[in-house]
């Protein structure tokens, strides 16, 4: 059946999900759909094209929009095709193109979701972002308050530009919805430039968002919708541009048009109560398999962390007052970055990485004697993750290569640039060909820390390689628990000397380390779960794309606000540890600011422990906090988010409160309070009326009970001391 533009068709939605009727229709070559006084208008294109003839029609309940686009400028062209599907329980959305014949190309794949009507006053967004974008001034008081700026400690961020300054400096909340203002986030990380790399990126800045997703809602009219873009599919670089008149515009970068090819995206959009713990939890359900540990193990793990040479436990009891959980060994007890368990007997000594770039102390070590470290946390009780590394290889690497080798082939493994050159050299990540003169006529690599190169783990001889030293980790370290994987900053890169297929770089094919990642990933992961060992990762690009193998986060810059935040929101039921990089920072801030927008966002800080790398080390005064608040942290372990709609609400926005479910039942956290003491309103879970109450500090906890004022729905008035109270729930 083929329509005309403008005649209407309607679908009813909603009925199932306990909404209004949901109308979904095309009007115009365009999708409608919403309830009747909360109406969107969505569609899509490729941007810089112009649009040919346009048909739309309909098969059953499958909606389809055909169009065709050029691009003058390029003197390309290609065919779209949009289709809606209605589903019980959402609308499906799939984007179809195919490239006429001659040269691929790119041009940003834009879907755009407009109001259908005026904008409503009570219209807010949301996404999963470091802080939004605001304009405070002509917000009212109360969302103004909501918006309070909490300053930072950390002191580097004044002069070390890739954090951003003191613009960055700071904490705001990202749990609450904001009015529509100008701006722009990217996903995960900014877009790479050949001319401006940005090498060494750190995702502080408040312009990131970590889910490919936006809520919308409208509190008046309690309504809201979210368009979620499907994790599974090959995004290179994404945006999300939003704009004053309510529009939000999700833009896909460096994706590859193909002559006579077709490429595709797919996005839900889901009707839901207007909060953005509905808009996340329809996200979760769609898409478990990114926000899930595929080894639960991870969850004990967790706990306060380090990231240390040390080869011995001085003070059991004291780490377990403030709720230690795991080290991340630093010993760099590897030969090179790269080689990790090098080709030698379980006694055959080497140098360590360590020792020769003056990081540790240990100038030998052994792969018996790797082993022995990892057993000395597990018999204390703790837990031990070996040090990975997919993007970096070497270390003293030379550009170009050395004219000749010092070993045989098969000790090649003994000298990093014999071992790099003649192994693998296509997996060198090249700086691209167009900022380096024409007199360059050999591939200059990225150049990182201790001499060492980056590398693009897609490339097939570094993969097999990196998949071989996974299986000497799971045979040669059993009292390991797995492994921790640093540095994905390099993953927003391309390698232009290879071709994934997929991406478009440069004016020119290329392979995105994205791509590379996830190719990666689908290996290592099995490998590792099937052996009941765990990943984490330090994560600098935050996308939950590259977090489907992923068991836990372990991140390096938590202690930068906007950096703890994207982090914590791709952690809804994963583990999530967090970086301190010395007292000092959390003098600056307030040790119980501090500790509280921890336990705010459900994430672990990192501990005070001896032989820290670049990280806090034992302090008198910081460990007493660290004290302070271990029964707080310990009681968070195994935490995960309630995502329900109007869960949890603090009257009058004195405080500010979050829920996790336990084992057992649920805590609530009561943070950075206002007052001396405040309201908690909890609705949508069933709890004994019961509670305990812990405070920082305070070794006793108190008891309290909640008053019932209808069905789920409970108040609570709480003391707060140090600003703050911990509140222990029992389901019923």
């Amino acid at each position: 059946m083929k329509y005309a533009r403008g005649v209407v068709v309607w679908v009813l939605l909603g009925v199932t999900l306990g909404l209004p009727a949901t109308q979904m229709n095309v009007k115009d070559n365009r999708l409608e759909v919403g309830p009747e006084d909360f109406v969107w208008v969505v569609s899509s294109t490729v941007e810089g094209c112009s649009e040919g003839e346009v048909v739309s029609s309909r098969d059953g309940n499958l909606y389809r929009i055909e169009k065709k686009l050029s691009c003058d400028s390029l003197g390309t062209a290609c065919q779209m095709v949009e289709q809606y599907e209605p589903l019980p329980d959402r609308i499906r959305g799939t984007i179809t193109l195919q490239g006429a014949e001659g040269d691929d190309w790119s041009l940003p794949i834009v879907t755009r979701i407009v109001p259908g009507g005026i904008l409503s006053p009570a219209l807010r967004y949301w996404t999963a972002w470091g802080s939004p974008n605001v304009d405070t001034l002509a917000w009212e008081v109360s969302l103004r308050r909501a918006f309070r700026e909490y300053k930072g400690g950390c002191e580097a961020a004044k002069g070390w530009d890739v954090l951003g300054g003191e613009k960055n400096n700071r904490w705001v909340d990202p749990l609450i919805p904001v009015p529509f203002t100008d701006g722009k986030y990217f996903y995960g990380a900014t877009l790479f430039h050949a001319e401006d790399p940005m090498t060494g990126f750190v995702p502080a800045q408040n312009n990131l968002f970590a889910i490919p997703l936006v809520t919308l809602s409208d509190s008046e009219k309690e309504l809201g919708m979210s368009v979620i873009l499907s994790p599974r599919e090959p995004i290179m670089d994404l945006e999300l541009e939003t704009q004053r008149n309510g529009t939000a515009i999700f833009r896909r970068v460096a994706n590859r048009i193909k002559a006579g090819e077709e490429i595709t995206f797919s996005f839900d959009i889901v009707f839901h109560a207007p909060d953005w713990r509905s808009g996340m939890a329809e996200a979760v359900r769609l898409y478990p398999d990114y926000f899930y540990p595929k080894n639960e193990m991870a969850i004990d793990i967790c706990g306060t962390g380090s990231y240390s040479a040390a080869q011995e436990i001085r003070d059991v009891e004291e780490l377990r007052q403030m709720a230690f959980g795991v080290n991340w060994q630093a010993s760099f007890d590897f030969p090179y970055m790269g080689m990790f368990i090098p080709p030698v007997d379980k006694h055959e000594r080497w140098e360590t990485f360590g020792y020769t770039s003056g990081t540790t102390s240990t100038r030998w070590q052994t792969i018996d004697a790797m082993n022995r470290v990892s057993k000395e946390f597990k018999q204390n009780g703790f837990y031990s993750l070996a040090y990975f590394n997919v993007c970096e290889f070497g270390t003293g690497i030379v550009s170009p290569q050395p004219a000749a080798f010092e070993y045989p082939g098969s000790e090649a493994w003994k000298d990093a640039n014999q071992c790099l050159y003649q192994c693998f050299p296509n997996a060198i990540l090249p700086v691209p060909r167009a900022v380096l003169p024409d007199t360059v006529d050999y591939v200059v690599p990225y150049g990182t820390w201790g001499g060492a190169v980056a590398m693009d783990c897609g490339d097939e001889a570094y993969r097999r390689f990196l998949l071989e030293q996974a299986r000497k980790h799971i045979a040669y370290l059993p009292d390991s628990y797995g492994l921790c994987i640093d540095r994905l900053d390099w993953l927003r890169m391309y390698n232009e000397r290879a071709d994934d297929g997929i991406a478009w770089f440069g004016g020119k094919p290329a392979r995105s380390l994205y791509t590379s990642w996830k190719s990666l990933m689908a290996e290592l992961g099995p490998m590792m779960h099937e052996a009941g060992k765990v990943i984490y990762v330090n994560n600098h690009t935050r996308r939950i794309d590259l977090l489907n193998e992923v068991d836990g986060i372990f991140d390096e810059f938590t202690y930068m606000g906007n950096s703890l935040n994207l982090m914590a929101l791709l952690c809804y039921y994963k583990p999530a540890m967090g970086w301190v990089d010395i007292a000092k920072t959390i003098e600056n801030e307030g040790g119980d600011p501090f500790m509280q927008r921890h336990l705010y966002m459900g994430v672990f800080p990192m501990c005070p422990f001896e032989g820290n790398d670049h990280s806090i080390r034992p302090d008198g005064k910081v460990e007493q906090l660290y004290k302070d608040y271990g029964p707080l942290l310990e009681s968070m372990k195994g935490r995960r988010w309630v995502l329900l709609p109007g869960v949890v609400r603090v009257a009058g926005g004195f405080a500010r409160a979050n829920i996790f479910e336990v084992d057992g039942g649920y805590v609530v956290p009561v943070v950075l309070g206002e007052q001396e003491r405040c309201t908690i309103e909890l609705c949508g879970v069933d709890v004994a009326a019961e509670v305990e109450i812990l405070y920082p500090g305070q070794a006793q906890s108190s008891l309290g009970k909640l008053e019932r004022i209808g069905e789920r729905h409970y108040r609570f008035e709480v003391p707060l001391k140090r600003n703050c109270a911990w509140i222990k729930l029992r389901t019923e």
